[in-house]
């Protein structure tokens, strides 16, 4: 003990001043610089210049990387040929059309269209907009031959009529069939009806078309002369009545 006090423990400090406050913390490291600025987009090339300057109105590119492009449907005739002839752009080959229904759009629906370059190996979108109350769009058989059958499943399956078809008719459901499968008002079950392939013994009808009935309207009636196939029932008639001798609803 007597040498803890004669050897008091050595401070750095002089006898008499107090000893120095903790330094404060050290300041934080400098935050990193605020990010660049992304560098402008490049400039549209020559020939997406060149249909935009046809009437063609650029859209925003789409995952896939292609270039899209809508179309007045008055201006698409003109436009088409121009993107097939004009040897800087030279679209020689129409790959699909394809329709599309958008009911809260106006237009409501829309047809589309893949171009191939094969000269210049590039593809391009087009997009038309067709209206409900008119829906027609001019047919582009005479430029690629390719959309024959293409447009003739468009009318089928969403109703739209492409003016100067040269044989303009359904061609996956039977021809007397009044609606239009890949409309978004037509039934997800379907429609249960007296027109079908099976109850036309196999064989597409031929008559004239109504093409401008809505769905869910009444049923068009065809001839039944030839009754049903074996087992075949139609619930549509069937409800509600008593059984019919025969077995397949004709005594």
């Amino acid at each position: 003990m007597a040498d803890a006090a004669a050897n008091p423990p050595s401070s750095s400090n002089p006898p008499g001043v107090a000893p120095a406050a903790p330094s404060a913390a050290m300041p934080s490291a400098a935050s990193p610089p605020a990010p660049a600025a992304p560098p402008p987009p490049p400039p549209p090339e020559p020939w997406v210049v060149a249909v935009a300057a046809l009437g063609a109105e650029p859209q925003p590119a789409t995952q896939d990387g292609l270039a899209v492009f809508r179309v007045e449907r008055d201006a698409w005739p003109a436009v088409a040929r121009a993107l097939r002839d004009d040897a800087a752009l030279s679209f020689e080959m129409l790959l699909d059309v394809a329709g599309i229904d958008f009911p809260k759009r106006r237009p409501r629906f829309e047809v589309v269209y893949h171009l191939w370059s094969l000269r210049h190996n590039r593809v391009a979108r087009v997009k038309v907009g067709v209206p409900e109350e008119d829906p027609t769009c001019p047919s582009v058989v005479d430029l690629w031959g390719t959309a024959d059958w293409h447009e003739r499943e468009c009318f089928d399956l969403l109703g739209v009529k492409f003016t100067g078809h040269p044989d303009l008719r359904r061609i996956l459901m039977p021809d007397d069939y009044p609606w239009h499968p890949l409309r978004k008002d037509f039934p997800v079950e379907g429609i249960d009806n007296s027109i079908s392939y099976v109850r036309a013994g196999g064989v597409l009808m031929t008559r004239e078309l109504d093409v401008d009935r809505p769905a869910g309207q009444d049923r068009t009636p065809v001839d039944l002369s030839h009754g049903d196939p074996a087992g075949f029932t139609d619930k549509a008639e069937t409800e509600g009545e008593p059984p019919k001798a025969g077995g397949n609803g004709h005594p």
